[in-house]
């Protein structure tokens, strides 16, 4: 796909969800997706290789959480594998303080190669686990957003993304279809993390009938220090 076709299949769509970036933005946006394609030739970084399939479940999706973040704000994208939702975020919001974190090196090697490639500037890239960075003094209690996409159940999304959190800050999970059973097994891990259900938003993606949720939380308090708990710990006994 060239360009003015991608140009083309995208801004509608964009322009569905509320956004319609300048040029530029849209061609790093290309550039993205090709780099990402092109390297999980030789890397696993993605089963969706169709490029319509791409746009519309990778960067769309990514992108339809946009409304709800404050781009002068600073965010960290936990589990973010190839890239999505932090580096579409990014090229959106050039301005707002970016950090990725995943615990697979060879994906954030790539990642580091293509946000200079992309010239993109305050955007950090971390190898490690949520459990471990959780804990980090650098990271701990300094984020504005945390925010997963479709990393694992909400209880052990919680407690792997609420300690990043700043007082007030909001923990945004990204999940496909409906939530309401997810939302009903948190009930313990909202008040052990001191955290609020702020919003959810069942939707679909422009023009299909794949249906996302957005749930917002807000850290109320402060996160006891416990959490997270050692690795492996939050998956065997969620809160």
């Amino acid at each position: 796909m060239n360009y003015n076709e991608f140009n083309e299949y995208i801004t509608e769509d964009l322009k569905i969800i509320g956004l319609r970036p300048d040029e530029d933005k849209k061609i790093k946006l290309y550039e993205f997706m090709n780099m990402v394609l092109e390297k999980n030739k030789v890397l696993n970084l993605t089963s969706i290789t169709d490029v319509n399939d791409f746009i519309k479940k990778h960067i769309i999706d990514s992108l339809c959480v946009v409304p709800y973040i404050n781009s002068t704000k600073s965010i960290i994208d936990i589990g973010t594998g190839a890239g999505f939702p932090g580096v579409p975020i990014k090229i959106i919001y050039p301005e707002m303080n970016v950090t990725l974190l995943d615990s697979v090196n060879k994906k954030m090697t790539f990642l580091r190669e293509s946000v200079k490639e992309l010239g993109l500037n305050k955007i950090e890239c971390i190898c490690g686990r949520a459990e471990d960075a959780g804990h980090d003094i650098g990271l701990r209690g300094k984020y504005d957003f945390s925010i997963a996409r479709a990393v694992a159940k909400l209880p052990v999304l919680l407690e792997y993304c609420v300690p990043f959190l700043k007082t007030s800050g909001i923990f945004i999970a990204m999940k496909t279809g409906m939530v309401s059973e997810e939302l009903e097994s948190c009930k313990n891990a909202l008040i052990s993390l001191n955290i609020s259900l702020f919003k959810n938003v069942l939707f679909y993606l422009p023009q299909s009938d794949i249906s996302r949720s957005i749930i917002l939380f807000q850290l109320t308090g402060d996160v006891p220090k416990k959490y997270p708990r050692k690795a492996g710990v939050p998956v065997k006994k969620p809160l």
